[in-house]
């Protein structure tokens, strides 16, 4: 029989969870945007959510994806200018990694990922005028390793939603369109492949 227990925050509601197993049984929370224009990340205990370890007060106007690379957590992050922010899993008060958006890119990431040599991938969505998705690549340390625009190879994607790495560094994206479509990026000899498939 499994058991089930109720953490309640008296704080704005929950946008992002991450579990971090550094050093122990961790999970990363985030938390809208609060009265004074910061979002809230908490690192608690996996075993016992009210049991704080840090709380880092976070510049943006929403956290919407966490995940964990080589030290540090990563955030997706809407801002006006920054892409990501990634802060150090044991000491996020005093050492963080601020990563601004490329240029030509003017969305928020709204998704990341992590491969398996511990390179991160963010997803902007394509929504807005004159935008297709992207995929930034940076390493373990928010340094820009590959942008992928998704107009390429007869592929030509808008409205993305999110996304996964798997064991074998392929890309998913998935969008919200109707039908919606899966895309999957991968590195051949000669350089980045698309191919996209309906979901009905």
């Amino acid at each position: 029989m499994g058991f089930f227990r109720d953490y309640k925050y008296s704080t704005t509601k929950v946008t992002a969870i991450c579990t971090d197993t550094t050093g122990g049984n961790f999970v990363w929370v985030a938390f809208s945007q609060n009265a004074s224009g910061n979002c809230l990340l908490l690192k608690v205990s996996a075993t016992d959510l009210n049991q704080i370890y840090y709380t880092v007060q976070v510049p943006v106007s929403s956290i919407n994806s966490i995940v964990i690379s080589n030290g540090y957590v990563f955030l997706s992050v809407t801002h006006s200018t920054i892409l990501s922010i990634a802060y150090s899993l044991t000491t996020p008060l005093t050492s963080f990694i601020t990563l601004n958006k490329p240029t030509g890119i003017t969305e928020s990431s709204i998704a990341c990922a992590v491969d398996n040599a511990g390179d991160v991938y963010f997803l902007t969505p394509g929504i807005a005028a004159g935008q297709f998705a992207t995929v930034v690549v940076t390493n373990n340390l928010n340094v820009i390793q590959e942008i992928l625009v998704m107009n390429q190879e007869g592929v030509f994607v808008n409205n993305a939603s999110s996304l996964t790495v798997d064991s074998l560094n392929n890309i998913w994206v998935v969008t919200q369109n109707t039908p919606s479509f899966l895309v999957r990026i991968w590195f051949a000899s000669g350089g980045w492949m698309y191919q996209q498939t309906n979901l009905i």
